[in-house]
């Protein structure tokens, strides 16, 4: 797995990484590797997902200001976990146990048609709100997270409804 992970960075392609990162830690969790792989997916998802237009700026900027203390910044990522956990289940109509894989992942498409457009700002809204709350936590406290390995065990969708959202807030 580690070598598909080498290959991918070199084509440059951060789906490919966060795909061969979630292969890699289905085999066995290591919090070092899953800080990473987490870390690696915010990126993407802060790229898609976290926008400086002035019609985002309020929302960003309470967000900023919740996560500076901790007990509201774990509320922020626990909350943004709840609700992407809430609508996965809906829409997969599984029951996940904690921590598991959240399988099947419908393609873009169908995730599309099945999301309606006042839920994708809710969610984008969420996602925004876990970058901003991991980006002002300390690394100890990141590393403690008890949702941290369902979380990154399921990048893929994070990235999905991101995107999603994104292009929907357009």
């Amino acid at each position: 797995a580690e070598a598909a992970i080498v290959e991918a960075q070199a084509a440059a392609k951060t789906e490919t990484v966060i795909e061969a990162q979630i292969d890699n830690l289905q085999a066995a969790f290591d919090p070092e590797t899953a800080f990473q792989a987490l870390s690696a997916t915010l990126e993407f998802v802060r790229g898609h997902a976290v926008s400086l237009h002035r019609r985002d700026a309020g929302k960003l900027i309470r967000a900023v200001d919740a996560a500076y203390d901790r007990d509201q910044r774990l509320a922020l990522v626990k909350k943004a976990h709840l609700k992407i956990k809430e609508v996965v289940v809906r829409l997969t109509r599984t029951e996940f146990q904690r921590e598991a894989r959240w399988t099947p992942r419908p393609s873009d498409d169908e995730l599309a048609r099945l999301i309606e457009p006042h839920e994708r700002a809710l969610l984008l809204s969420h996602l925004r709100n876990f970058v901003v709350a991991f980006d002002n936590m300390p690394a100890a406290e990141r590393q403690t997270l008890s949702t941290m390995r369902e979380v990154v065990v399921n990048l893929d969708w994070l990235c999905a409804l991101a995107k999603l959202g994104v292009a929907s807030d357009r």
